[in-house]
């Protein structure tokens, strides 16, 4: 449905709960906010994404593992994704920084969380996270 305060606009996007890590719908999505900001004379700013995950829960098909692959895939979408409406300075790359979320969330959305303050362990999702930093990339 369309949220709430919203009141004008009468068409959106549905997603359903299997979507959360299709990434053809997360590399659409990149693509067609930077044609937008090209579109309205914003080509030449630098694009970041605050935070990104997967929320859901473990029993929505969504465990450590599948969280831990999509963080990697997604990563590499954006370290690599270019277009002709990407940044001119940045070798037309679509985003030029993110942020993952989150390091830990005790209450909410522990899911994705990198790291377990009580345990004071790396999460599964978390060595995913540092195996990815410490792999070389060309």
């Amino acid at each position: 449905d369309i949220p709430p305060g919203m009141d004008d606009i009468d068409a959106g996007e549905l997603y359903e709960i299997e979507d959360h890590d299709d990434l053809s719908i997360f590399t659409d999505g990149l693509i067609r906010f930077r044609d937008w900001m090209a579109l309205n004379g914003y080509q030449d700013k630098p694009l970041a994404i605050t935070e990104f995950s997967i929320l859901l829960p473990f029993d929505y098909g969504f465990p450590p593992e599948v969280i831990a692959q999509y963080m990697h895939d997604t990563f590499d979408i954006l370290l690599t994704l270019r277009t002709e409406n990407g940044l001119p300075s940045d070798d037309n790359r679509l985003i030029q920084q993110w942020i993952w979320y989150v390091i830990e969330d005790k209450q909410q959305y522990p899911f994705s969380n990198l790291y377990n303050s009580e345990s004071k362990e790396l999460t599964l999702v978390g060595e995913a996270y540092r195996d990815y930093l410490l792999t070389p990339r060309p």
